[in-house]
């Protein structure tokens, strides 16, 4: 065990908000979402490093425990009560499933088994629990943060911390870029110190092209353009909305320009495939607000001259972006990814009711995955859940339609949803901190609409005229 430099910073600042402010380890935990490279205390033995954003989180959740012990009062949102009791039965189920390899007894092989690249036997092992305390700890979060942030301040404010993480991130992306092609150093022992060997992805280069490709303080690009594909999603619904979560509001447009950008600069094939999925999905969200098409044809020329512009600076980018998008899927990397995730389906058919268990096989596909894992019982689960998050939000969709928190509602569940569809292509975020803050965010938003919606919170007036007022 060992602190790192980040440790020694960060962990005296934990214990100190733990006592006089346990809102701002929230705040922080948001803010470290996407330093999944980053360790505050690495475990060598087994290759795991405590991310700042767990550490936090955990010390937030304790925070709430002792609160309880103090006051055992627990209230839950009525709105909620149905999406948690789904989120907690899925992880129930993913627990059970971790059964599952202790009875197949490496009687079965399946692809990626105990992490290892390959075929391996499914045997239970120490991955199988790392794997399940990942979600153990994301229901966590979502919970909590359904439960706990009941307010529409604190939620827009995790919202711009959110955002202000993004740019952190992104900035770190470019000074990563400049770096290498400078001859300077590095200096990874800051963001990029964690045990885990996914930690080493800054290291990444397209040696055909002599690019390096961009991590910042992620485990890989990948894992960099779905946290950054969420920024865009959330600052683009909220600039189609007319709204801002900042008081400069040049402060978003400029944020989205950054954003895709950097993005482009990723050589990320994640981040190329999402941003197309997120045009078509801000078009379906956003299909009856009045500027929709306008501003979202500001935004497609504006990616298009970003786009023009790598070419003009870089003219071997369009053969990158044809290298990582259409001949991806004709090398031998896509052709094993598919077949990895038909292996990992024919698991699913011989163990329908639990799947092989939790981290006992890989397939690059949400629903495989999680039909190989956790079988029908986890998945259904967890589609339940989602499908109660939409549902929820779209019964509050009609509270005051013109209200900031209702704007910062339909982002966070735009970002939900692009984070779903791309997950469907390359594989369940489950490790990431991003979609489980999402979920539990767009839960507490949604219930606070909701209790807005039917009159069960005041806003400066009474019941009647809050009602009257809606139905006008």
């Amino acid at each position: 065990m060992e602190l790192t430099i980040l440790g020694y910073i960060l962990i005296p600042i934990g214990l100190f908000f733990l006592i006089w402010r346990p809102l701002y380890l929230f705040y922080l935990a948001v803010f470290f979402i996407p330093f999944s490279a980053s360790s505050v205390l690495n475990f060598d033995s087994i290759s795991f490093g405590l991310q700042p954003s767990q550490y936090f989180g955990i010390l937030w959740m304790t925070s709430g425990f002792m609160s309880l012990l103090i006051r055992p009062k627990l209230t839950i949102p009525k709105e909620v009560k149905s999406s948690l009791a789904l989120i907690l039965l899925f992880g129930f189920f993913i627990g059970a499933s971790l059964l599952m390899p202790a009875i197949i007894a490496g009687n079965v092989e399946a692809p990626g088994a105990q992490g290892y690249p390959g075929t391996a036997p499914v045997e239970f092992s120490a991955f199988n629990v790392t794997q399940f305390l990942y979600v153990a700890y994301g229901i966590l979060l979502s919970v909590n943060t359904a439960i706990r942030v009941r307010d529409n301040q604190t939620a827009v404010k995790a919202a711009r911390v959110y955002v202000l993480s993004g740019l952190f991130v992104a900035t770190w992306a470019i000074l990563q870029y400049f770096c290498y092609y400078a001859g300077v150093a590095y200096p990874s022992a800051l963001f990029n110190n964690s045990a885990s060997s996914y930690a080493l992805g800054y290291n990444q280069e397209l040696s055909e092209f002599g690019l390096r490709r961009l991590t910042s303080v992620a485990v890989e690009p990948s894992a960099l353009a779905r946290y950054l594909l969420t920024c865009v999603a959330l600052v683009s619904v909220m600039l189609v909305r007319k709204k801002s979560l900042f008081r400069w509001r040049l402060m978003q447009p400029a944020a989205l320009v950054f954003f895709i950008m950097v993005l482009l600069l990723s050589t990320s094939t994640t981040a190329y495939v999402g941003l197309i999925l997120l045009f078509a999905l801000l078009l379906l969200v956003n299909v009856r607000t009045p500027t929709v098409w306008s501003k979202l044809a500001l935004w497609l020329g504006g990616l298009l001259l970003m786009v023009l512009a790598l070419v003009t600076a870089f003219p071997n980018f369009l053969d990158v972006l044809t290298v990582l998008t259409k001949g991806k899927l004709q090398t031998f990397s896509g052709q094993e990814r598919l077949a990895v995730i038909l292996e990992a389906f024919k698991l699913f058919e011989q163990f329908p009711i639990l799947g092989v268990g939790w981290g006992s096989t890989a397939a690059d596909s949400l629903i495989v995955k999680l039909l190989s894992n956790a079988g029908i019982l986890g998945s259904s689960m967890f589609f339940a859940f989602i499908v109660s998050i939409l549902r929820t939000a779209l019964r509050a969709a009609n509270a005051e339609p013109q209200a900031l928190h209702n704007a910062l509602l339909v982002s966070f569940v735009t970002a939900l949803c692009l984070t779903l569809l791309v997950d469907m292509l390359i594989g369940f975020s489950f490790v990431f901190g991003h979609f489980w803050f999402l979920a539990g965010l767009s839960l507490s938003l949604s219930g606070a609409a909701c209790r807005v919606r039917y009159g069960t919170i005041k806003i400066g007036l009474s019941r009647t005229d809050l009602k009257a007022k809606l139905s006008y």
